[in-house]
């Protein structure tokens, strides 16, 4: 077929567009004659869908016309509201079977009628098991009869699991926040008449509802806005979850299957909607109103509630909910006073009923309970939350009577329920967990062995399917045949009493999720678990914990076995998210860190260094070896709270392990293991991998400054102000916080501004100015407003600050090149649709990466990018906090006009951990300083040519050294 005038690259491009443009605008179907009383109105009705056929095939190809004469950029397909788009099979079948680079459409997709809100919503149980009442049923029934339960086949338990069901039957929406869990890419909801016939409406800040709202005329339009949104149209299981913030990773799965309208490529994706006077009055837009309670028992010791169940927290959940139109006020606070009362008097029922039961509030749609809250949601006043309601009724009915069970309703405090846990952010993890819980029974563990063909082909899909692309760095893998050769040793005994495995989980369709490999170590009684990996479209899921609990079980029987008593310790090998580059398709190194903390690691403060897997590959130092203290070992019970382990301890591992693992004959001898043995103190600290890494919640609450009229920015500068002894105004403050050509993020350098407080709900107290560069990262400055923060705090700083600088990725030519190189390999694996174009990505960004690699070289740069950052400090008494959360000073003098009263001095802090005094190349520290000049912004800048005297040549300089080594 010759699609004439058609101005389209290839006839490929032609048929996605006249696919994308019917499955938006869908013929007329055909009438079937059993379904007519009579010949004559048969006749009648294939009359008019004929008609009808004209009409679409005419209007189909007026559409095609126009949009082939558009620039690619500007193609674009109108449909009237998202309905059109929800539930259609035939979308998921299109995205299915394209294999391109990325699953969208080709044109954009602009939807003329909707409401937008800020909202996400949950994966409901339909959604989720398609349909099928049977494990929801069983689900049921094993919650009621549950062993060990207080409350085991009472009203209370009945109550709860059934309610718990049927809120998330269709799948409830929680509240956007500006907790953590909300840090990356945000989507907004987008739907027409229900919350359930909604698309993801992914966007570079949930800011932009705040900006529609004053498109408004201010008007309060209640808890959903009308609006026409325009953009590209993606499939939510093709996106990397590594944009994405955490509350919202479910996006990306692949059981959600969610349709999201990309905005955040381009200005005009979001305005109010216009229409006729009825459309404009027709607010209407229909979702679940909830508040819910947390079931609990009064602690014996303190009195305070304490859940039942806070390993399977969602056995603990009562959400009292009510269906409500959120986009008209007065429908809303209807609503909202009628939930209230009804969730009073159910109250009432079940605390009456159980004299030792108390309802705790967790959250609700309009209040988020972590502590941050939701600025997003109703921010106009007077509007009253739901908890405020209800607590004016349930102060009612205490006076008719109730008062005695109404005690044990109890309301919010100052600080967040256990921390959180019970949050409406936290909300998507513990519905996670329910779904996994269900599903657990249908997984297999495999452990693979040598003498079998079959275990070893599946090894193979392990290896090319999960294991390659998530270490990509060669030096960190062992090769599919070493593997396979452990597995040979341990068929004919070469373990003795040690052991060796390879397990892998699959589905009840034998689908490979993921694996790990593990070591049991018989002389020092302890596991080593070498690599644990989930296929990137199953993560998110809770199948990580399902599988390190797998393999921790069996390292448990080895001892048993072996020794006759229990694992002493396990070992793990953690990449250290400061230093390691993400992988190109993998998970967030600093969330794996995270949930390695959250399963009982905690990390061993010494430098480790992984000796070289084979002679042809290089030793790492970009991991720390971590340690989990088993329960009944000669650590546990009756050191508990043990922070250090034995240096002897430590080295006899290590031994057995480079023996074992690595196939070194003499690793006393061996001079990684020397290095480690001469680094490591007689008792090695046991460090929290959230004190590592920094607290996501309560030591620092640090916001980030979104935009001139962002409240935040008034708070800072407040306190810029005051520190400086300035007086400028809101708009050059913002422009001296920021440079003009970039909110957050340009090609070179990416800027940030925070105000910092030591908790979410106190007076802001600091703030913080710092960008990062292609070659550092540099602080403008850090000030508070009485004195410089204890060393706890200022570590919890420093350590988000770095996890900024490493998360804004500015790509240096040598990963450039170790993306590119990752890519070919994973393209030269697909099916020969997708093959061409990601080879031919990866060849790109290869050859980009050897060219700026080039280009760097010829600078005097090491082509490596970012790898640490600067501040500069002339306090003493800074510089000595500095010194210990992990700064060193840098021997030289360091030109700043005009000279001030007291000698400034340039701090150096690389990425991750460092033991022993930093060198910096001096043609490097030269390109730092150029970048720091050109970047400093409302603060002195550095004399380039008085340093650029003193730096001729091309030599290192090195950090002073400490008063002690080992500091972190």
């Amino acid at each position: 077929m010759i699609l004439r005038g058609l101005q389209v690259r290839s006839l490929h491009k032609a048929a996605r567009l006249r696919i994308e443009i019917e499955l938006l605008d869908r013929p007329p179907k055909r009438p079937i004659e059993l379904k007519f009383d009579n010949k004559k109105d048969f006749h009648d009705a294939t009359l008019e869908w004929k008609n009808e056929k004209k009409q679409w095939k005419d209007r189909i190809r007026r559409r095609m016309s126009a949009i082939a004469k558009e620039e690619e950029k500007e193609r674009t397909i109108d449909v009237e509201t998202c309905s059109a788009l929800l539930r259609d099979n035939d979308i998921a079948r299109y995205f299915n079977a394209y294999r391109g680079a990325e699953k969208s459409f080709l044109s954009k997709v602009t939807i003329n009628s909707g409401f937008v809100a800020p909202l996400h919503l949950l994966t409901g149980v339909m959604t989720f098991y398609e349909q099928h009442w049977q494990p929801v049923v069983n689900a049921y029934g094993q919650s009621v009869i549950h062993p060990g339960d207080d409350f085991r086949e009472k009203q209370a338990r009945k109550m709860q699991s059934f309610i718990f069901d049927c809120w998330l039957l269709w799948g409830p929406s929680i509240p956007i926040c500006i907790c953590p869990q909300w840090q990356g890419e945000v989507a907004l909801q987008y739907g027409y008449g229900d919350e359930d016939n909604s698309l993801a409406l992914r966007c570079s800040s949930p800011e932009i509802f705040r900006t529609l709202l004053g498109q408004n005329d201010g008007g309060h339009d209640g808890l959903a806005l009308r609006a026409r949104v325009s953009g590209v149209l993606k499939w939510g299981p093709d996106l990397s979850t590594v944009g994405l913030c955490p509350a919202q990773d479910a996006i990306a799965q692949r059981s959600d299957e969610r349709l999201v309208l990309d905005i955040s490529g381009g200005a005009g994706g979001i305005r109010p909607a216009g229409g006729t006077s009825e459309q404009v009055k027709a607010q209407y837009y229909s979702a679940y109103l909830w508040i819910a309670f947390v079931m609990c028992k009064a602690d014996p010791d303190t009195h305070e509630p304490k859940p039942l169940n806070p390993e399977n927290k969602w056995r603990d959940l009562i959400p009292f909910f009510i269906h409500a139109n959120i986009a008209d006020p007065v429908a809303y606070e209807f609503h909202a006073r009628q939930l209230a009362r009804e969730a009073v008097e159910a109250a009432i029922q079940l605390l009456e009923d159980e004299q030792d039961l108390i309802l705790r509030f967790a959250c609700a749609i309009d209040e988020t309970g972590c502590g941050h809250d939701s600025p997003y949601v109703l921010p106009v006043s007077p509007t009253e939350k739901i908890s405020a309601i209800m607590r004016r009724f349930a102060d009612e009915a205490k006076r008719q009577g109730h008062g005695s069970a109404l005690r044990r309703l109890e309301f919010a405090s100052k600080e967040p329920f256990e921390h959180g846990d019970y949050a409406s952010c936290a909300l998507p993890q513990i519905v996670k967990r329910f779904y996994e819980d269900i599903d657990a029974k249908g997984l297999e563990f495999r452990e693979l062995r040598y003498t079998r063909k079959s275990d070893l082909d599946l090894l193979r899909i392990f290896y090319d399917d999960c294991f390659e692309p998530e270490f990509p760095d060669e030096n960190e893998r062992e090769s599919r045949e070493e593997i396979e050769n452990y597995l040979r040793a341990k068929e004919f005994g070469w373990y003795e009493k040690n052991n060796y495995h390879v397990i892998l989980m699959l589905d009840k369709d034998d689908e490979l999720l993921g694996g790990a490999i593990a070591d049991y170590l018989n002389e020092p009684n302890a596991g080593v678990i070498e690599y644990i990996v989930i296929k990137p479209e199953h993560r998110n899921a809770g199948l990580g914990s399902q599988l390190l609990e797998c393999v921790e079980r069996v390292l448990h029987d080895d001892a048993d076995k072996a020794q006759n008593r229990p694992l002493d310790w396990i070992a793990a090998e953690i990449d250290d998210p400061f230093v390691t580059p993400r992988p190109l398709q993998g998970v967030d190194p600093f969330a794996v860190a995270r949930k390695w903390g959250k399963w009982g690691y905690r990390l061993l403060d010494f430098p480790y260094r992984q000796p070289a897997l084979a002679e042809t590959k290089k030793p790492v130092d970009t991991m720390f070896l971590s340690a989990k203290l088993c329960h009944g070992g000669k650590f546990q019970p009756k050191h508990s709270d043990k922070k250090f382990l034995p240096k002897s301890d430590i080295e006899s591992l290590l031994i057995a392990y480079l023996r074992l693992a690595m196939r070194i004959d003499d690793p006393q001898h061996h001079e990684d293991f020397q290095a480690m043995h001469n680094s490591m103190p007689d008792e090695v600290p046991l460090v929290d991998l959230e004190k590592y890494l920094g607290p996501e919640d309560g030591l620092v609450d640090a916001k980030e400054v979104i935009g001139a009229q962002d409240p935040e920015l008034v708070r800072a500068l407040e306190l810029y102000n005051n520190v400086f002894g300035r007086e400028i105004g809101k708009d050059d403050y913002w422009k001296v916080s920021r440079p003009p050509d970039g909110l957050t993020d340009r090609i070179e350098c990416r800027d940030h501004l925070w105000t910092i407080r030591s908790a979410a709900e106190a007076q802001c107290e600091g703030v913080a100015s710092f960008v990062t560069l292609p070659n550092a990262g540099f602080v403008r400055y850090i000030e508070f407003h009485d004195r410089w923060p204890d060393s706890d705090m200022l570590r919890g700083l420093i350590a988000r600050i770095e996890e900024r600088m490493v998360r804004d990725a500015i790509r240096s030519g040598k990963q450039m090149k170790r993306d590119g190189e990752q890519m070919i390999r994973h393209g030269k694996r697909l099916g020969r649709s997708g093959k061409k174009k990601t080879v031919e990505l990866g060849e790109e960004m290869r050859d980009a990466g050897t060219k700026k690699l080039e280009d760097d070289k010829k600078k005097g740069l090491n082509g490596a990018g970012a790898r640490g950052w600067y501040i500069e400090c002339a306090d003493p008494t800074r510089q000595d906090l500095l010194l210990d959360t992990g700064f060193w000073e840098l021997d030289l003098e360091y030109p700043l006009p005009p000279p001030p009263a007291r000698p400034i001095r340039l701090m150096y802090k690389p990425f991750g951990r460092v033991y022993d005094p930093p060198t910096i190349n001096s043609k490097v520290l030269l390109q730092v300083v150029r970048e720091i000049d050109e970047s400093a912004y409302g603060t002195p800048k550095p004399d380039v040519g008085k340093l650029e005297k003193c730096l001729q040549g091309d030599f290192e300089i090195k950090a002073k050294s400490k008063r002690e080594n080992g500091e972190s």
